[in-house]
Parts: structure tokens; sequence; C-alpha cells
């Protein structure tokens, strides 16, 4: 042991196996960690792992200290991924309570994945959220210093006015919340239910430490007081933790706690709304741009989260998401999810097609809106002003949208039962929208009859009665489309009557106001009188209401009216006017004030009825095309146009100092003089900026001054202000006339291109202020809204002497609070969908499914058997819409399924493709593997005969003329040759005035030994140029009796003489491979087909034919085309270039009649075949396939290939002959005729997109022949 451990000398080996021994004994305390396998960053896990191995033992009370302090060391190093594996493992139980403190400390530390932890561990928020937890933490983090609380110590400052270290209470985050949020919003912590529910003892007042260990509360539930006062432990449990650690998270920002506490919430869609609102509000209580950016950030966040929960729900239950969205939220300041939105600034929630849904229905109110039509409509419109009774037979209402007139009486059994929860269900939101209004209109003492619960109206009998009558015409007025139109209508009339007034009635010599006047007079009274009723009743915030620019334009017209029905009306009172502007009996005087007064009346009324035209925009804000170029106009002001006047006008008005003093120094004059000459300098630096220059009083020259300065100097121009002046005129003019007026130009631009994107989803906010207005406002349009207003006090004090709350039914806002049941479904259903939402999120193609799972939780640690019957107590009353749910889910599965049934079928059709495919590419391999291997076996057998003394008398003639006419010869091989035959040769034929040329076998292995042989193999005939730069080039060389010119048009040449590529790309020297100095023309033969199926249709793929093209392919495995070099023996044999088929009449081609040529001397190899072997019957046939086909030029030009050289090159012109649909080409007779005897070569066909062993510029030329059939390629 002593050799094998190296301990020292004088080691006790009985105490070292002690150790050893009891290290054994904990083996679950043993980790390995290897320093090969492992990373250096799972160290500390390891360690971690191995404290944590011991902890959970059951029954034990040391263990169970035990597991509390490694919990603790987990929590310290925030290793929640160990703490899951080794605290919180199989039988490992904890007592209720025992994770308080963690969760406390998790919660202080900002550590989420604890907090997921404990909660996905059965932990009850429930019983561990308190009013001491929650004032606990948040007097913490103000008094803690920390700069990231600054907001809420901000909030707290102006809302509460606490500074400093200081006690926070709930109460003090109702303050802080209500500031933040605006008056609309009513908070929790300081609604009446909170002081009822959760309320301070008289024995605890006073002061309190940080611990609040005196403090008392006492909760009183609904039928007896239950007074609980505790000592440093008692503790209040809240009914929505979630919500309320949601809104800590938010206010301490703390942005991982708030989104899982957000996931958490019951109500998600109005949490996040809220949460995007809150976010943006806390904005102005940071000094910091970059936190701003943080929570404008953040709040975009949660607004898309809404958004997408809406979407969510929306694509599940349409009518439930409409219904949600006027849902009136207890726990969220009494508000909904439109208001919140709205006043949030949620433009992209607001633009999403449910609310807009939502918005027409509202909108309609009552009537209907499938049956009304534009005609009847506008005749319902003038029934309304001119017979009111004739509206219940003219203008359809939403009842008769689900029975007519004649319909049959209700059952008693379908007008009991009106509050149950399916009835509910099943009601349409046009019925709750419609109830809603009605709401409005009982506002006005007018109870409209619909079922509280459902919403329903009753339907129509055959006839009406009078009650039903009048509630038909009352509908009609209370709808807020008939409301606005009316509004409208009366506004016209009003500004033409103010018009009028102040265009013929409104003289300096009027006495005293006429009967018109005072219409006008009491019509803006009543104007001013709603404006208040909006401020004040409306139930909005007062700073949104300020903040609407409509608004203050109201408030602005208003005033000016008043101030000048105020002028006038002291005009009219003698003494009055004596008292304040004359002094003694002074008639003229008198008569000065009352003129001034009477003007200074115009000039107040006069811009009063300005901004009342402007109003009129408002009214096209409904319109959809209208609407965004508003926004727009509106933006431009308030963004643009009001900053740039203010440097605009001081570029003014110091220009306009700058000459006034250097062109006119004046001195003495007095207060009034001054601002006289003032507004003058500055009138006349305004309007030179427009084109109004005044050039001759800017240099002095003006003739009444001339003719005055002659006797005195004052007033006169300087002599050195009149070079001066023009100067700075010029200088102004750059400035302001070409700088700062094409930089409100560019602004602009750039503003309209910034909202022109978003245009649209402003317009939607202004939509639903406009009809959240029109819905609130006066059936009774002005000037006799004055009657309704004092009917509407009277109505409100009533409401309020008998305990009743006024506003808590109408079209944007809907109370539950005699239908919890219903209240419950909605928000059980709400978050299921955002549970789909979120899974959606995690993992997009992950189904969706509805699950129990997604709304039981575990009551608290250990299994509380309350919280448990809770929560099985919800599920119950859900489970009628989750089955529908489910039936839902299965349909869309459904779907799916047929989808993914037919993708298979395609799949399973491109894998037969596939492997059609691969078996022709397979049997070309095979026959060229087995045509190689009878080519080796040939030899074999020929070489054993000659060493035998065999005779080789049975081999057959190399090559035998063929002539097709006096000018044409060919050399046809046979089939089987020898190893010397195989060496490279060259083939010579003719083809009348052309000599054509070839290497037999093709060169296709640019690496293999024989490339190097290509030269003496050209040397060996007379084809070549002999001499080191011969012939004439760019024309018809005689002395070589053939064209040296280029399609691409004249080349040059070098010093030496030597002609030079013209496509300027570098190759190798001198001439490389090829025979000829310069241009080197080619031949090129594309026979092609189409690819037949086993039907013997065109095969095609990917949408397109498969075309196929007959290939050389020779013993190594590549392939080209056949193709000659040719030798243009007549002068005018070449032309231009052309690179397209239908420019090839004019190619080389065209002159020369290759064409035909060709297609004969394919004719004459058929002809040449053995007729033994293939049948003459067969090769007739094929002939007249060759004269069928259709032979074309595809393309004539230089060629880009390997061979080139600096000083030669080759140009090619491409015939493609294509077999007719009526005559094929039979594989064995085409291929025999296209290949030289005793070449080892072999002609086989293949598809042109099957090219990779094809030679590349080839590939080239078989691109632009499958362009010109429209084949795959």
């Amino acid at each position: 042991m002593l050799d094998i451990w190296t301990l020292p000398l004088g080691t006790d080996l009985d105490r070292e196996v002690a150790t050893l021994v009891d290290i054994l004994r904990r083996k679950q305390s043993i980790e390995i960690f290897s320093l090969d396998e492992d990373a250096p960053s799972d160290l500390d896990a390891k360690i971690l792992a191995s404290l944590l191995n011991s902890a959970g033992t059951d029954g034990h009370e040391e263990s169970e200290r035990f597991n509390k302090a490694q919990l603790k060391i987990a929590l310290a190093l925030d290793r929640s991924d160990v703490a899951k594996q080794k605290v919180f493992g199989e039988n490992k139980k904890w007592r209720k309570g025992d994770l308080d403190n963690f969760m406390r400390d998790a919660l202080r530390d900002n550590k989420v994945a604890f907090v997921k932890l404990f909660v996905q561990q059965g932990f009850s928020l429930e019983q561990f959220v308190t009013i001491q937890l929650l004032e606990d933490l948040y007097t913490e983090d103000v008094t803690t210093g920390s700069q990231t609380i600054g907001i809420l110590r901000n909030g707290l400052q102006v809302a509460v006015g606490k500074t400093g270290v200081v006690n926070v209470t709930m109460e003090d985050i109702g303050r802080v919340l209500l500031h933040m949020m605006g008056s609309f919003y009513k908070p929790f912590y300081l609604s009446k239910e909170f002081q009822r529910d959760f309320r301070i003892g008289d024995s605890a007042k006073g002061k309190r430490g940080l611990g609040f260990s005196n403090a008392a509360y006492v909760k009183f539930s609904s039928n007896e007081i239950d007074r609980k006062t505790s000592d440093a432990g008692s503790h209040i449990s809240m009914e929505r933790p979630a919500l309320d650690l949601f809104t800590w998270s938010l206010l301490t920002q703390r942005t991982a706690l708030a989104e899982f506490f957000w996931s958490l919430e019951k109500e998600c869609i109005a949490g996040a709304l809220f949460a995007a609102m809150l976010l943006r509000e806390s904005r102005a209580f940071s000094d910091d741009l970059t936190e701003k950016e943080q929570l404008e950030a953040l709040a975009n966040a949660f607004e898309a989260r809404a958004e997408g929960v809406l979407e969510e729900c929306y694509r599940d239950n349409q009518s439930n998401t409409q219904e949600n969205l006027v849902r009136e939220l207890p726990f969220y300041g009494q508000s909904t999810c439109f208001v919140l939105a709205a006043e949030g600034g949620s433009i992209k929630f607001i633009s999403h097609r449910c609310c807009q849904e939502m918005l027409d229905i509202i909108w309609k109110g009552n009537l209907s809106t499938k049956k009304n039509s534009s005609l009847r409509f506008f005749c319902g419109l003038g029934c309304g002003l001119a017979c009111p009774p004739l509206l219940a037979l003219v203008i359809k209402f939403s009842c008769d949208e689900l029975d007519g007139v004649g319909g049959s009486p209700e059952r008693p059994s379908e007008t009991s039962g009106g509050g149950s929860a399916g009835a509910a269900r099943r009601k349409s939101i046009a019925a709750a929208a419609a109830a809603a209004t009605a709401t409005g209109r009982k506002s006005g003492l007018k109870k409209n009859k619909v079922d509280p619960e459902t919403g329903d109206r009753s339907r129509r009998c055959r006839c009406l009665s009078p009650r039903e009558f009048a509630t038909r015409i009352l509908d009609f007025y209370f709808a807020p489309v008939v409301r606005f139109i009316y509004s409208t209508l009366a506004y016209l009339i009003f500004l033409g009557i103010y018009s009028y007034v102040m265009l013929f009635l409104f003289d300096n010599g009027m006495d005293n106001w006429s009967a018109i006047h005072l219409l006008l007079l009491v019509w803006v009274v009543s104007l001013g009188l709603e404006e208040i009723r909006q401020a004040a009743l409306s139930g909005t915030s007062f700073r949104s209401y300020v903040s609407d620019m409509w608004n203050i334009m109201d408030i602005m017209a208003v005033l000016l009216f008043l101030i000048g029905s105020c002028f006038f009306i002291m005009r009219s009172m003698d003494s009055v006017v004596q008292q304040l502007f004359v002094t003694g009996t002074d008639v003229a005087a008198l008569k000065s004030a009352k003129e001034t007064l009477i003007r200074l009346s115009r000039i107040c009324l006069c811009i009063a009825l300005f901004i009342f035209y402007i109003r009129i925009l408002q009214v096209f804000s409904i319109h959809v095309s209208l609407g965004p170029k508003v926004v727009m106009i509106q933006n431009m002001i308030v963004k643009d146009l009001l900053p740039f006047l203010v440097i605009f006008l001081l570029f003014i008005l110091a220009y306009a100092i700058m000459w006034s003093s250097i062109l006119f120094p004046k001195s003495s004059l007095s207060i009034a003089e001054s601002m006289s000459e003032l507004m003058a300098i500055m009138k006349t630096s305004y309007f030179q900026v427009f084109g109004e220059l005044k050039v001759d009083m800017m240099s002095g020259d003006v003739t009444t001054l001339t003719e005055q300065c002659k006797t005195s100097s004052v007033g006169c121009p300087d002599i050195w202000g009149k070079w001066l002046a023009p100067i700075l005129l010029g200088v102004h003019i750059v400035l302001t006339n070409v700088l700062l007026l094409n930089l409100l130009i560019a602004t602009f631009s750039h503003t309209y291109e910034e909202i022109q994107s978003s245009s649209t989803q402003h317009w939607t906010l202004q939509r639903y202020m406009i009809m959240r207005e029109y819905t609130e406002r006066s059936p009774i349009a002005p000037p006799l809204i004055i009657v309704w207003h004092l009917v509407f006090v009277l109505y409100v004090l009533v409401q309020r002497c008998r305990g009743h709350r006024v506003f808590e039914n109408g079209p944007f806002k809907r109370s539950y609070s005699g239908n919890r049941q219903r209240e419950r479904q909605l928000m059980q259903w709400e978050h299921i969908r955002a549970v789909e939402f979120l899974r959606g999120q995690d993992d997009p193609k992950r189904r969706r499914k509805s699950d129990t799972r997604t709304i039981v939780r575990a009551g608290g640690v250990g299994g509380n058997a309350t919280n448990m019957k809770k929560e099985l107590d919800s599920v119950q009353e859900g489970l009628g819409d989750l089955f529908r749910d489910s039936i839902r889910e299965v349909e869309v599965n459904v779907k799916r399924i047929d989808n993914v049934e037919r993708r298979l079928e395609e799949l399973a059709e491109m894998v037969a493709n596939l492997a059609k495919s691969m078996g022709e590419r397979h049997y070309e391999m095979v026959t060229i593997i087995q045509h190689q291997y009878e080519q080796s076996e040939e030899r074999t057998r020929r070489q054993a005969m000659t060493l035998s003394g065999g005779s080789r008398s049975d081999r057959r003639t190399t090559s035998q003329p063929v002539a097709v006419d006096d000018d044409l010869s060919v050399h046809l091989g046979s089939e089987d040759s020898t190893e010397e035959e195989q060496r490279p040769r060259v083939w010579r034929g003719k083809l009348q005035h052309h000599q054509l040329a070839r290497l037999v076998p093709y060169q296709l292995d640019s690496g293999s030994a024989r490339v190097a042989e290509m030269p003496e193999v050209w040397s060996s005939s007379d084809w070549p140029d002999r001499a080191e730069a011969a012939g004439a080039f760019n024309g018809f060389d005689s002395s070589s009796g053939f064209h040296r010119g280029s399609h691409a048009g004249r080349y040059v040449t070098d010093e030496a003489g030597r002609p030079m590529n013209p496509s300027g790309k570098p190759g190798a020297p001198d001439r490389n491979r090829l025979p000829l100095w310069g241009p080197n023309h080619c031949l090129h033969l594309a026979v092609t087909r189409w690819r037949r199926d086993d039907r013997q249709n065109i095969a095609k793929k990917a949408g397109r034919p498969v075309l196929q093209v007959a290939a050389v392919l020779d013993r190594r495995g590549g392939m080209q085309l056949p193709w000659y070099h040719v030798k243009h023996c007549l002068p005018s044999c070449i032309g231009p270039a052309s690179v397209s088929a239908s420019s090839a009449s004019s190619s080389t081609v065209g002159q020369c009649g290759l064409q035909n040529l060709l297609r004969a001397w394919l004719r004459e190899r058929i002809e040449a075949l053995d007729a033994g072997r293939l049948g003459a019957k067969r090769l007739h046939i094929q002939q007249e396939a060759v004269t069928a086909a259709a032979c074309s030029t595809v393309y004539t030009g230089l060629l880009d290939d390997r061979v080139n050289g600096d000083n030669a090159w080759l140009e090619t012109d491409l015939v493609n002959l294509h077999e007719h649909f009526n005559y094929n080409f039979e594989d064995d007779v085409v291929t025999e005729c296209l290949r030289e005897g005793g070449s080892g070569e072999r002609v086989a066909w293949i598809d042109v997109a099957n090219r990779r062993l094809m030679r590349q510029s080839h590939n080239t030329l078989l691109r632009l022949v499958a362009q010109q059939h429209g084949a795959y390629f």
C-alpha cells in the first residue's frame, strides 16, 4: 500500500484506511471529475452536487437541517439546475412553510430560476404573499438606495411626498399607481374593498419598524367581522398574489420576474396592457436616456404579448374574445382592456382586427349591421328628423337578424334561465354591445328591455307593442353612428350661422345683439358644457383629456368666443366702459373705447371661428382614407412645424434688429413707437423670406427718404448701412429661404415616410377615441343638449343617493358583478389561451392541446387539501369549455392529418422519380463497365493469339470510304480495335467546301498522359500550321486555302505577328494544344430527344421536360459532345457572331449550308452501317427520322475551353438536331453512326441535366440547348 500510494515514511496506515473506509461509506457524497471528459466550468457543479447528494433524507431532523443548509448554498451560488436534481429529487419532502424564507430571498435577489423552481415544486403563492410581505419588499427596495429603484423612489416622492428612509404601505403604492396611470385607473389598494377587507387596527397605528412587529391587520368578511390582531408572524393573504408580485416586479424593474409572474396571472391580456402603460408612464420618473429606451422596449414587448394572446383567443372564439375586451376588470382599476390599450397608447393592440370588429359593432348600436343598406339608412336619418314614428318601419334592428316581424313568439323555456352560463356563452358580442348601448340610453332615464345576464333582447312578435315601438325609436337615436351624423349636421349649421353673422351682422355700429347672436351664445355655451362633461364624467383621466389636441382646440375656441362676447357686452354698457377706460366725460374717448372693444370682440370671435372650422378635421378622422391623413397633419404640426417656427422666428428677430439698427439708427422713441417700429421691421423681415425684398429701402434709395434727408438727418439711412444692408439681406435669404425652408421640407418628408407605415394604426386609436366620445354623448344635438345635461345631472344625483354606480355598464365597459360564474369562465378560458400562446413561442411546431394540466397546480408544499379543492372546483366549472375546445382541436388535427397525407403522397412520388433516375444512371454505369470489360478481354485474347502465332486474318478492315457525293468522304472504324489502333490519331473528312478533322479518340481527360501527345498527333498530319505564325489573319488566307476570320470581329496581333485571344482571358502560352494560330473553327453536334416514361409520355422534372443528348464516352468515363475542327474554304463563310438561335440565319452555318450537309452526312453514316446486323428496314426508318428532325443553330461564337491559348482559341457553331415527334431516334442506330470505330469510344444517350462528367465548355453549350427547348437543366 505504501508503494501504491507513495505515502511518506512514518504514515499511520490505520488512520488512512479508516479515512478511506469512511469515505466509501458515504458514496452518495462522491462525485467524479475527469480532466479529460469534463469541462473546467463543471468543477463548481461537481462540488455543489457532492454537497447536495445527502440532502433530503427522510425522517431525520438533522437531515432536514442539512437540506436547508445545502439549499441555501445552491441559492447563494445561483445553481437552480443542481438544486432541482439534488434537493428536489425523489423522496425529498418539505414541510409547509420551510421554503418561505428561501422564496423571499430569491425574490429579493432577483433569482428567477429559483422562483420558477419553487413554483414548479408546488409552492403556494396564495399562502405566501401577504400585505406584510409586500410592504417589506417595497420598503427594503426603497431603503437600499439602489439606482434601479429610482423610478419607484421618485414616484413615492411625487405622489406621496415621502423622501429618504420610509415605511412604504400598500396605500402608498396605490397612490403611485394612480399618479402614473391617471385618474381613470382606480387602484385596488385604494378601493373600498381593500379598506374593508384589509385594514390596520387602531392598536397598531403609529410608527412601525422595518419588521412591522406591531402590525395588526383586521380582515372583514362579507357576513361578519373577523378581527385578527397578530404579532410579528401574522399574515393576511392576498386574493391575486401573482398580480401583486407582478406589479412589484414592474415598479422595481425586475424584468425577468415580471415576465414570469405575468405568465401566472389569470388575466394575461389586461396584465400585459397594464405593464405596457405603466412602463411607458415610468419614463417620466427617470433621467437616464438608456433607461428610458429600455423601458420603452420592455413596454413594446408586453404590448406584443398582449397582441399575441389576443390573436390566440380570437382564433379560438371570436365572441369570447370581444366580450373580454369590454369586461370590467376589478383588479385593474375597474377599467377594461380597451381602456388600458387606448390610455397606454398601445396602437398595435387597438388596430387588431378583433378590436376593429368590436368597434364596428359598438358603432352601430342596436341597428342591424347586415340589413340596413345605405339608402335605407339615409331614409331613416330623414325620418328621424321629419317623422320619427316611421323609424320602426324603415330601419332594421339587431333583433331583426335573429327573427323577422312575423316570427313566432318566444317559448317560456327560452326566456327563462337567462342567467345561465351556457346562454351567456351562446350570445354573440353584438347582443352584448347592444345591451351596453342601451345601458347608455338608460342613463337618460329610459330603461332598456335587456336581460342583465345574457344581454338578450326579447324577440318581436308580429305586432309591436307601444313600448317596443318606442324602444325601437330610442334605439335609433341612441346609436353612436346616428349621434355622430346628427351632431355633425348640427355643427355644420352652427358654422354656417356663425360665418354669416361674422360676415354680415357684426359691424362697428351695432349696438346690441340680435336673436341670432344670442342663439350663437347659447350654442357655444352648450358646447362648453359638453366639454366639461367629457373632462369630468367620461371615465377617462383629465391628463388624457388634456393631451388630446381636439379637446385643447375646443377649449380654446369656447374661451375665445366667451372673451369676445364679454368684450361686446362691455361695449354696450356705457357706465362700465367709462369707469374702466375713460376718465371724465370725454365723449370722443368713450367712442374710441367702444370701437376698441368691438374690434377686440371681432378678433376673438373670428379666431374662435377659425378654430371651429379646423375642428371639422376630427369628423374626417372617422373615414378610413382621410383619417390617416389627418394623423399625419397632426404629427407634422406638433413634431416638426412648431419646433421649426421657434428657430425661424429667432432668425427673423435677429435679422430685423440687425438691419434696422445698421441702416436706420434711431433714438428717443416712446414705448408705443418702439413696439410699432419693432413690428414693422419684423413684418419686413418676415415677408422678405417669401420674395418681398424691398431692395430700394434696404439700399436707402427711397424717394421720400431722400427728400427728407435734405433737411434733417433723423430717420435717414446710414452711409455705411446703404452698402452693408443688401449684403445682410442676401445672407438672410440664404439662411432662411434656402436653408431653413428646405430643412422644413426635408423634415416633413422624413416624418411622412416614418409615419406612413404606422399612420393606419394611429388612425385606429383616433377612431376609437371618436367612437368612445359619441357613445357617451347626448342623442340631442346642441344647442338643445343643455336640456339633456340638466336631466343627466339629476339622474346622477338620484343614483348617488341610492348608492348605485352610475357607469356600471356601457358600450366599452360591462360589469359582471351579478354573474361571477361567467366572469370566472372567461378568465379561465383566457388563461388557457395564454398558456397555448406561450407554448407556441417556446415551440412553434408543437401541437395545440387542451390539457387540464394548464389550470391545475399543486395547492402548496405537502399537498394542501383546501387549495386543491378550489382548483378542482375551477376545473369542473371549465370542463364544458375544455370539451368544446377539444372538439375544435380534433377538427384542426384532422385537417393537419389530411395535409400530411397529401404531402406524403407527393414525397412518395418524388422518391419514385429519384429511384427511376438512379436506376437509369446505374444502367449507364453498368453498361460502361461491361463495355470496358469486353474490350479488356478482347485485348487479352488477341495478345494470346499473337504469342501463339495465330492468324489475324479475322480482323475487320480498319476503315472504308463512303461517298456522299463527289466532295464528301468519311471513315467508319470497326467496332473492335487493338491497343495500337487506340492510340491518338487524326480523323480527316470533307463536306463540300469545308474540311473536317478531329482526334480519335477524344482526349477527354486533361490530366492524362496522352495530352502531351496531342501536338505530335497533329504534327503527323497536314492540318496544323507549320510556321511559327503563318497565314494572313482577319480574313481569307489564300496561301493556306481557308478562312482565318473570327466570329467576334477583327482581332489584334502582337509584336511578333501572332494573333491575340479576343476574349482577354489568360490561357496557356502560344497556341497550347490547338493546331492553328488564331481562331480554330469547330462544329459541335447536339443530337437530342425527349426522355420517355413507361407510357411513352415525356418525362418531367421540377415541372419541366427532361431532354436527352447523344454524348461520346471514352473508356475513362468522361463525356462530351461530338465535335470537329473545321476549315472554311470559301471567303464568304465567316460572318458576324450570333449568340442566340433567333439570329442563327446570319451565322456561319446559315451562310455555308452546313445544316443540310450535316443532315445528309448523318444519313450516309446510317446507310453505311451493317444492315445485316441492324436490319435494313430499321436503317431506312432512322434515315427518315434524321430527315424529319428539326435542325437549327443554337450558338455561334467563341468557346471558353481549356485548350485555348493566348494566341489560339476555339470558335464553334453549335448545331442541334432534335427528333421529330413521329420519328424516334433508336439507341443503337444513332449512337453507332456518331462514333469512330477502333477508338474505344462509346456513344450513349444521357440526360442534359446529368452533366457531372461532361466537359466544362460543353456544359455551357448544353445549357443553351436546354434553354431553347425549355427543358430542365
